[in-house]
């Protein structure tokens, strides 16, 4: 839940969330298009700032894409 409607407020909640999926897993998150395994797909309905926290997040793991590249490997 988060009651901060930015893209940097978004970008801090998918960055706790795969914080969250490391320490519960004992695996960091990972994703097809930056690892070659792991999350191929995403279905959401994101709004602007959603999407691009989310593509925010995904270029912390990535840093050679930026943000909006990143989005297009799932939206």
């Amino acid at each position: 839940f988060t009651n901060v409607f930015t893209a940097e407020g978004y970008h801090r909640l998918f960055l706790s969330l795969f914080k969250v999926i490391n320490e519960v897993s004992g695996q960091p998150i990972k994703f097809q298009h930056i690892h070659k395994q792991g999350i191929g797909c995403i279905l959401a309905d994101l709004d602007a700032a959603q999407a691009k926290g989310l593509g925010l997040a995904l270029h912390d793991l990535d840093h050679e894409r930026d943000w909006k590249t990143h989005l297009t490997f799932y939206f």
